[in-house]
């Protein structure tokens, strides 16, 4: 009998919500993967901000949406995350796993709970993880 392996190699993503209670909304997605995230930017009621990380051109954006070069999003997001209200919610959107996680740790690291972090399933099955020297300090080649 071969045991059963209890850690699994690949997170789930449970379907993702907008949550009416919450006061304020902050939609961030890799370049080329908004489209992901359009549905609930648009059904999204509350007061919302969007950003995308990489060169415009790739996402048809709402007007408002701002687009970020990925070498200054991590003081960007930053201090963005450092100024949200305790009741915000942050949804991300990525093609990569890696990026998503990025996130994820950018925004724990200013303070958020990881169930304010709204993390959609990744367009793509790539799963290796490439460390942005900006992010990764201690990791620079």
């Amino acid at each position: 009998m071969q045991a059963v392996p209890t850690i699994k190699s690949r997170p789930v993503y449970p379907p993702v919500e907008i949550d009416p209670s919450v006061q304020q909304h902050l939609f961030i997605a890799e370049a080329g993967a908004f489209s992901a995230l359009s549905q609930l930017y648009e059904s999204c009621e509350g007061e919302r901000s969007c950003w995308v990380v990489g060169a415009a051109g790739k996402d048809k954006l709402p007007k408002g949406c701002h687009f970020i070069d990925p070498h200054a999003m991590s003081d960007a997001f930053g201090e963005l995350f450092d100024k949200l209200p305790v009741s915000s919610n942050l949804y991300v959107a990525g093609i990569r796993e890696a990026f998503l996680w990025d996130i994820h740790q950018l925004a724990i690291k200013a303070g958020l709970a990881g169930e304010q972090v709204k993390k959609l399933k990744p367009l793509s099955n790539e799963r290796a993880f490439v460390l942005h020297p900006l992010l990764h300090p201690d990791r620079r080649g």
